[in-house]
């Protein structure tokens, strides 16, 4: 419902406050913008929609043709009458049109005469097709379509039509028709039946002699009287004459073109069907006779075995010997390069291994030791650490090793370029290196030696510099316990690091000339705990002669017993166990390997402890090797010793014992 206007004014009057009620009812008065006003509300609107003419009404009147029909001409004049088109032709002054008036083509109308353009594609122009003498032009014969001129040995067109079996013809060529005078009559021939003389036009020249026509002397003595004798031809001209060659080759030959003539190939076809190159009697579907050169061969699925036969069956291509042997062809990829060697003896594997690696041996390898165990990290490029494997069958290819330093995970971390590495000899290698870009940690070197890899299970680890500290022993003085308490008289050297034993005849007798038993011990300084890392390194020397423990323990090691006890214990360590022969004495570590310290020999030795696990690595210069791992008790502060310990070695006055440690680093 609408609402006066003096009645919204009331509302908003000064100091008025309308009510909710009141401002709703004011806006409902008015139209909205998004409301549509009924055509009913806007004044006058019907009235003036009622003088207009329906829409749809009027569209159907304007497209409906026979609307005024009566009153105007349509564009077809489909409803003017006769009397109409009279009216209409009166009032433009358009009379009725001649019977003989000329008309031309127009579209789809086609006309009764040709246009200039039409007649000019149909006819020839003289003064075209003629020279001056009004001889026709012989470049001209081409232009006309006579693609041939046949000359005709009758004297009529109906004559050569019915020899025309004996003529090489085609459309549009045209035909000399000779008198018995020496002229000529032209015909061309239109296409069809070449005996239907109705298929000959005449040109309307006649009485034509060779002479008339410019070059025509000349194109015909280019032309040939056909070969008198059935046979196979081709044509050739030498010194412009034109002769036939017979094509003479046998039955089933290939026939080749050898720039000359026609002969027959070196390819036979088989009445059967197979084809031979270099040979007439192919047994199968292709046999050639000799060697064959191409880009590939593309092989189908086959299966089958026979002699002297390359196949392919789907996976592997095979070779089938004289003798039927099935062998497959190897892929030159990883998967048949295993399964070959998977195929073979341990020996054959050996043998191609050793010639692969240029004769080098490809035994297995092994490395007992890696020195130094540890390694400070480098502070610049000028600080080189050399590196020392010890162990069997490094003696690898000069030519074709290759010695990295790999990380805990297996990844390459450095290749060390040849020129670094010394091939000492079969048990030894040696190479040297740069750490100042390396991670701290564990470290391992993998060795390629030709034909084989190999990776160290031993490491050495890199540590920060300044964590290794070397610990002063200078003030070290040895603990000795003799059997009985006897006295010892036989210490050739005794200094803080170094001790040096001989033949003592006297605790000999004392021990009731016991060779196991334990005569002699020293006892170190304690400088380590069980919880520390350390590296401890030395050398033992036997010098003289006839060193003979006969069964018995003379070695050294680290001990964590506070009692100096006449005993071997140890942790880890080493000690001799047996001679080989008077020079010589074998020390073992209770791991694997062995080293025989013979006459003037020194032997070097690393114990080596990380967390709960102790090493101990006994080596020579030789390449000799022995390795143990133990494990220690780590979880208390308890301190540990190096210790010496001997029994009745001396089997003469020549035979001595040292043992000299000459370095402890707490990591």
């Amino acid at each position: 419902m609408s609402i006066p206007l003096n009645t919204i004014y009331s509302y908003f009057e000064t100091g008025d406050f309308p009510t909710q009620d009141q401002f709703q009812a004011s806006w409902s008065s008015f139209w909205h913008k998004d409301e549509v006003i009924p055509t009913t509300k806007i004044a006058g609107l019907e009235n003036l929609l009622q003088n207009k003419a329906d829409k749809n009404i009027f569209e159907l009147h304007v497209s409906n043709p026979d609307a005024h029909a009566d009153h105007l001409a349509k564009k077809d004049a489909s409803n003017l009458t006769a009397g109409n088109v009279q009216s209409w032709k009166e009032a433009l002054g358009v009379g009725e049109l001649p019977g003989n008036i000329a008309t031309v083509d127009n579209g789809d109308q086609t006309g009764n005469v040709y246009t200039k353009k039409q007649s000019d594609t149909r006819y020839m122009i003289w003064d075209d097709f003629v020279n001056e003498d009004e001889k026709i032009l012989a470049e001209k014969i081409e232009a006309l379509g006579l693609t041939t001129l046949i000359e005709s040995k009758e004297t009529t067109i109906a004559g050569f039509a019915g020899n025309s079996g004996g003529y090489q013809f085609e459309d549009n060529d045209f035909i000399a028709v000779p008198d018995n005078n020496g002229n000529f009559s032209l015909y061309m021939f239109k296409g069809g039946e070449k005996k239907n003389v109705q298929n000959y036009l005449p040109t309307g020249i006649s009485n034509v002699t060779i002479g008339m026509v410019e070059g025509l002397q000349a194109a015909l003595n280019g032309k040939m009287d056909k070969p008198s004798v059935s046979g196979n031809y081709i044509a050739s001209v030498l010194d412009g004459m034109v002769n036939w060659k017979a094509i003479n080759i046998s039955a089933n030959s290939l026939v080749q073109w050898n720039g000359t003539n026609f002969s027959a190939a070196n390819m036979y076809n088989s009445p059967g069907g197979n084809i031979g190159i270099a040979t007439k009697s192919p047994s199968e579907l292709l046999q050639i006779a000799g060697r064959v050169k191409t880009e590939a061969l593309v092989f189908d699925v086959n299966s089958e075995t026979r002699r002297n036969q390359m196949t392919y069956d789907g996976s592997k291509f095979w070779g089938t010997s004289l003798e039927s042997a099935k062998r497959p062809f190897m892929y030159a990829d990883y998967d048949g390069e295993l399964e070959l060697w998977s195929s073979m003896t341990e020996q054959q594997r050996t043998r191609i291994k050793t010639v692969m690696n240029g004769g080098w041996t490809t035994n297995a390898m092994s490395v007992g030791l890696v020195y130094p165990p540890v390694i400070p990290k480098a502070t610049n490029p000028g600080n080189i650490t050399f590196i020392t494997l010890i162990g069997s069958n490094l003696n690898v290819n000069p030519a074709s090793f290759t010695v990295a330093i790999v990380n805990a995970d297996g990844d390459a971390v450095e290749i060390i370029d040849n020129s670094k590495v010394t091939l000492l000899n079969a048990n030894m290698l040696n190479f040297s290196f740069n750490s100042q870009n390396y991670a701290l940690g564990y470290y391992r070197v993998r060795i390629w030696n030709g034909a084989a890899e190999y990776t160290t299970p031993m490491n050495f680890t890199v540590i920060a510099t300044g964590s290794a500290s070397e610990i002063d022993i200078s003030d070290n003085r040895w603990s000795r316990v003799t059997i009985g308490d006897q006295p010892f008289n036989k210490e050739l050297v005794n200094t803080f690091g170094e001790l040096n034993i001989g033949h003592d005849k006297d605790l000999y007798n004392y021990a009731g000339q016991n060779y196991n038993a334990v005569l002699v011990a020293y006892y170190m300084k304690s400088y380590l705990k069980a919880t520390d890392d350390f590296v401890i390194e030395g050398a033992v020397s036997k010098v003289g002669r006839n060193f003979n423990p006969f069964g018995g323990s003379t070695g050294f090691g680290i001990t964590t017993s506070q009692s100096n006890s006449l005993s071997a214990e140890k942790i880890s360590g080493a000690m001799a166990v047996a001679n080989n022969g008077p020079l010589y004495a074998l020390f073992v570590t209770g791991g694997s390997g062995a080293v025989n310290l013979g006459d003037g020999d020194s032997m070097r030795f690393i114990i080596a402890k990380r967390a709960n696990y102790v090493t101990t690595s006994i080596f020579k210069d030789d390449g000799t090797v022995g390795i143990s791992a133990n494990i220690i008790d780590n979880s208390q502060p308890t301190p540990i010793r190096f210790k010496v310990f001997a029994t009745a070695f001396q089997y003469t006055e020549l035979a001595t014992f040292g043992v000299k440690v000459t370095s402890i680093k707490k990591i």
